[in-house]
């Protein structure tokens, strides 16, 4: 009772952290990076296991796979069951975290430090999924906790020094960042080796190098391949992004934080010498590790997203909880502080609510209810995930099996998908996407043979619409029209010299080899009410030759200038040609997201491209604003 005492505030929040952890990995659908797992888990066995289920399947090394492939095997892949050993790593953290702190600085510190750890969403969350982060977090915390019994304790060097090694090699079972870690680590622990410890500090490293060697081969094949190049490198502001984003992207909650950081750091009593280095080891373990992590991602591949710096984050919270600890009245400020964050974490993040990674759970219960009502034969189903057995995997455990025509799109399949429209008889047409970017291109595609809008549900990066045949129901506001037989709706640009009479004797447009480019529309973000909730709709009407070509762009000008964005000009373009020539009413559609990187004074155009000189006749323009129930 005595223990408990007198550490009531860390049993607290470690219980707290815990519960928080659990209640929502029996809650929450797994995400797409979970199904992956899952799924290789349950197609390779034995060489086939590591041979694609870890060597070709995935970009991690086979440490989390192979404890998965042993979990699974005794307790199933339920979302308790399967996860719950990682909410127990990340639950182990927080006691760890506070063992350091408390040697490293006091008491006050290790708790305020292991409450940030147990509150925040984002190592809540990421405690949640079974994943490597935990588990990488745990063993991050065990390398530098035997790390420092190596490097300043003067009893069981060699065990400690052993236990050292199998951290390290650990470590990189599980990610690949974590090498980065483990160097930042040792490259710190350089500078507090002595004679009397070096021994056992190169014997810990060489038990790491040594026991990693059988996965040499699997690592070179990684890396042959091209690693993550699928990341985008960080942006100078990467550093400030991730920060707000730990602080549960809450202004209020990062204010309440720096405000406490100010009062500390003008406290008196916060302001004390540096009585020995290992003060300087937090900051200097995540600093290291970021900058590492930063250069590599330009010179060699991108490496930091935001996840693996959960690895070190915790030493990021021993600094700032170093300024905060001398307060007065430090019960109170614990108080508040922790219950703010914890009301931020469940109310403002909607801990329990669906806000994760992907819905692949609810999205196939949707279907496979659809096709009890409507028939399952009579049912088109185009559904962008990164692997349609991510959703049977919730449909077989209803004993169904969702079919579905197609999976996996990329940008350029949306005219392919329109081809297969034109020769289906299905009733009904499923549309949607499920943890993967999908633009509104395909939705409104689809609508153009199922105009009709039946029932649909939009998710956090998920989606699922049921539409059918009949009229449209979609509410779409005229923003412009480009008609030569009656009055221009907004403001064209174009030369009256090309409006001809066709054959009917009607006025069109026309573009040939000499006159490639037109007309124009352009207009500016007042036009439009708001750019996050609107997607813009070009609707074109023309006769085109059988080799024509026909695209429709849209950019835009800033002081005379065009705009650039991730270095390039802006440029979004869509050809309408198959649309054109296999439309009855001649119609060919454009849709594009105004992102939101534009200024109130930049000039946005819209426009036709004629690619190959060939005749196009323009018959009608016109562009609507469409409230964005997609995305």
């Amino acid at each position: 009772m005595d223990f408990v005492r007198k550490n009531i505030a860390i049993i607290l929040i470690i219980a707290i952290g815990f519960i928080l952890r659990f209640s929502i990995s029996i809650i929450h659908s797994y995400s797409s990076d979970e199904l992956s797992a899952i799924t290789r888990l349950e197609l390779f066995s034995g060489e086939d296991f590591f041979e694609q289920g870890v060597k070709v399947g995935d970009m991690h090394p086979a440490g989390v796979q192979v404890f998965l492939k042993g979990w699974s095997s005794v307790f199933g892949t339920s979302e308790g069951f399967l996860r719950f050993p990682f909410v127990v790593f990340g639950s182990l953290s927080i006691w760890l975290l506070y063992l350091l702190g408390n040697r490293w600085f006091d008491k006050r510190t290790a708790i305020i430090a292991s409450g940030f750890l147990a509150f925040l969403y984002f190592p809540i969350l990421n405690s949640e999924f079974a994943r490597p982060y935990s588990i990488g977090l745990l063993l991050t915390l065990l390398t530098v906790y035997f790390w420092q019994k190596v490097l300043f304790n003067q009893e069981k060097k060699l065990l400690n020094a052993i236990v050292l090694g199998l951290c390290f090699v650990a470590s990189m079972y599980v990610h690949y960042f974590q090498f980065i870690v483990v160097a930042s680590i040792g490259v710190i622990g350089l500078f507090y080796i002595n004679r009397t410890n070096y021994k056992y500090y190169i014997l810990g490293s060489v038990i790491g190098i040594i026991l990693f060697i059988p996965h040499i081969p699997i690592t070179i094949y990684h890396l042959n391949v091209g690693g993550l190049q699928w990341l985008a490198p960080p942006g100078y502001s990467w550093f400030f992004e991730f920060i707000f984003h730990v602080f549960n992207s809450s202004w209020w909650v990062l204010g309440l934080v720096i405000v406490l950081l100010i009062i500390g750091l003008y406290n008196k009593k916060a302001v004390e010498s540096i009585q020995n280095r290992q003060e300087f080891i937090p900051i200097a373990i995540f600093m290291l590790t970021f900058l590492i992590g930063f250069l590599l991602s330009y010179i060699v591949t991108p490496v930091l997203k935001f996840p693996v710096m959960l690895f070190v984050l915790p030493f990021l919270f021993l600094v700032i909880a170093k300024f905060i600890r001398r307060i007065p009245s430090f019960n109170i400020v614990l108080v508040v502080l922790f219950t703010g964050i914890i009301l931020s974490t469940v109310f403002e993040k909607q801990l329990y609510g669906n806000n994760h990674f992907g819905l692949f759970k609810e999205t196939s219960d949707i279907i496979i209810d659809w096709e009890k009502t409507y028939g399952s034969d009579n049912i088109y189903k185009i559904v962008n995930t990164s692997n349609g057995s991510y959703l049977n995997f919730y449909a077989e455990q209803r004993g169904e099996h969702i079919d579905f025509d197609w999976t996996a799109l990329d940008y350029g399949d949306v005219p392919a998908i329109r081809k297969a429209l034109l020769n289906i008889d299905e009733d009904y047409c499923v549309v949607g996407y499920s943890a993967r970017h999908t633009l509104p291109q395909l939705y409104e595609t689809v609508k153009e043979f199922y105009p009709n809008i039946i029932a649909g549900y939009v998710f956090n990066n998920s989606a699922i619409f049921l539409l059918g045949k009949g009229a449209s129901n979609t509410e779409q506001n005229l923003l412009a029209e480009f008609s030569l037989s009656g009055d221009l709706r907004g403001n064209w640009v174009f030369d009256k010299g090309n409006v001809k009479t066709n054959q009917e004797g009607a006025l069109v447009y026309l573009l040939a080899d000499d006159v490639i480019y037109g007309p124009e529309y352009v207009f500016k973000l007042t036009d439009i009410p708001s750019i996050s909730d609107y997607y813009i709709k070009v609707v074109v009407e023309a006769d085109i030759e059988s080799e024509g070509q026909l695209t429709a762009a849209f950019s835009a000008n800033r002081g005379g200038a065009v705009v650039q964005f991730n270095g390039e000009n802006y440029w979004k373009g869509f050809d309408l040609e198959p649309a054109l020539l296999t439309n009855k009413s001649k119609q060919g559609i454009f849709v594009f997201m105004v992102e939101p990187i534009f200024k109130q004074t930049d000039e946005l155009k819209l426009s036709l491209w004629n690619r190959n000189g060939l005749n196009v006749e323009i018959e009608n323009i016109k562009v609507y604003l469409v409230k964005n129930n997609w995305n």
